[in-house]
């Protein structure tokens, strides 16, 4: 009994083990950006334009390397999906920024306010950007390679439009506030 309880508990540690390095691993291969891009991005915490800039440009990069891949001879199948769900990966995270600074500013970051109108219209513009350049892939490619490509190419334009609707919204409520608080500092005088 005693050798078969011993048994199970080294079956059972192995199993852990191992079931933690694949855990591991797929973390690893499953990061949409690289240590240095998520060191930036770190660095950036405190100053939300520069963390959105950051964001936006490693998506950009990522959708310009797939587009470059697409012109090569023998282009790498799994890289370029890799880099397409990077990408989709990075706009989501991008869009989760944005609605996080749109619902209010967090009281425990340094320096001023960001100025959400301004951020929004400048998402909106690299977004409405890498948009005409997913739609064009997707009309432009041949069907075999569209075949390869439909789902992840899909899912990079639904996430590139779920940044342009919220950063949109986001645009149209801070205009809105604007226009309040311009109104009421009128009324304020007379």
């Amino acid at each position: 009994m005693g050798r078969q309880w011993n048994c199970t508990r080294v079956a059972v540690v192995l199993f852990s083990l191992s079931a933690l390095g694949v855990s591991l691993w797929a973390q690893t291969i499953n990061d949409p950006l690289t240590s240095s891009e998520a060191d930036q991005v770190r660095s950036a915490s405190i100053n939300p334009k520069k963390r959105m800039e950051l964001l936006m440009s490693f998506a950009m990069d990522r959708l310009q390397r797939f587009r470059s891949g697409l012109q090569l001879p023998d282009p790498n199948v799994h890289e370029l999906y890799g880099l397409l769900r990077q990408y989709s990966e990075i706009t989501n995270e991008l869009d989760d920024n944005l609605n996080e600074l749109a619902g209010g500013y967090r009281t425990g970051e340094m320096g001023a306010p960001p100025k959400i109108g301004k951020l929004s219209q400048a998402t909106l513009s690299g977004e409405q950007s890498a948009l005409q350049q997913l739609l064009q892939l997707r009309t432009h490619m041949n069907a075999a390679t569209l075949s390869h490509y439909k789902y992840d190419l899909d899912d990079a334009v639904d996430a590139t439009k779920g940044v342009i609707d919220d950063a949109q919204h986001a645009l149209n409520v801070s205009r809105q506030k604007a226009l309040a608080k311009k109104k009421h500092s009128r009324h304020k005088f007379w």
